[in-house]
Parts: structure tokens; sequence; C-alpha cells
């Protein structure tokens, strides 16, 4: 019980203590089972009934001590796993920043933009686009060869599906001929 107190006590006053939950929590449990073993082995001696009121105040207050202290590893336990969890989105912040600082928004084609991979950056990967929508969502979608055409092609989004359709450079002429055919000239 002692030692469940000097804990507390260090806990109200800042001071770190065991950061272990599993051992903090047998330790105070110790330590109420101690404490209740104690007051049960006074309510087996022959004492009067004002004592007795007093151990069974002792005991309930000591429940309600014992029920805050429950509380408090739970929050702690709750507050721990919250921790971790804004350490690991900002650790994906700052990863995504540091891929983000790689791409610059280039026009591809006449109106049409994507992010392209600086030529500084790009080391031994192929060039590529991201797509607009997925890097805004800090996301990295990559435009694949979906569908080619006489006009042109048609790149997808590997996230979102999204197209990104461009123009030849030089489309074919399409002309029809007199019996109403298409031929390209």
């Amino acid at each position: 019980m002692l030692s469940f107190i000097v804990r507390f006590q260090n806990i109200k006053y800042g001071i770190k203590f065991m950061s272990d939950p599993m051992t903090i929590v047998s330790s105070a449990l110790a330590s109420f089972n101690h404490a209740n073993n104690l007051i049960k082995a006074i309510f087996e001696l022959k004492v009067d009934s004002a004592t007795i009121d007093k151990v069974t105040a002792i005991q309930s207050e000591l429940a309600s001590v014992q029920n805050g202290y429950l509380a408090l590893i739970q929050q702690n336990t709750s507050l721990v796993t919250e921790k971790d969890d804004l350490k690991k989105q900002i650790a994906e912040l700052e990863t995504w920043e540091t891929e983000r600082q790689r791409y610059e928004l280039q026009n591809v084609a006449p109106e049409v933009c994507a992010y392209v991979i600086k030529e500084s950056a790009r080391g031994s990967e192929p060039l590529h686009w991201l797509c607009c929508k997925c890097y805004n969502e800090s996301k990295k979608g990559i435009f694949n060869l979906f569908s080619e055409y006489a006009s042109g092609k048609t790149y997808r989004c590997t996230i979102c599906n999204s197209d990104l359709h461009v123009p030849n450079q030089n489309p074919p002429r399409v002309n029809y001929d007199r019996h109403r055919n298409w031929r390209t000239a």
C-alpha cells in the first residue's frame, strides 16, 4: 500500500513513474489486495462498533481510490495509443513532404497539367506523371497508359482512375473520299 501511495504522490507532483502499464497495474492491485487483507484482519478482531464503522469507511474509500486508479490507467493507455497514432501521422506527413518536393506542376500537353518528377530528383526512376487530384490528397497516383488512339493517348491514374487525355502533336488528317469512307491524308 505504501508503494502505491508513493507512486500516486509522484504522479501528483509530476515526477515520472514506471511506464510499463502491466507493472503499474499489478503493483497497485497487490497494494490494494494487501490493504484489503489488513482490513479483513481488523474485522476478525473483537472490536467495538465505532472501530468497525471507521474500518468500513476506510474500506469503501479504498475501493473508491482503486476505481479511480484503474480509470487513470485506462486513460493513460488511451493517451499513449493516441500519441503513437499522432507520431505515425507526423512521420507520414514528413515523408510525403519530402516526396512532394521531388515534383513540379507542368503542362504535359496544351491545356493538360500533371505533376512531373524533377530531372534533378529523378535518379534511375523512369519519367512519370502524378495525378493532380491524388497529389493534393498526399497520394502518389501515377498515370499509366490506358489507351491509344489516332488523335492521342489516354493515361489513367492508378489510385483514383482519373483520365488524362494527351492529344498527338501532329494528328493525322482525316478526309472523306467520294464514297463517304474515312481515309487518312
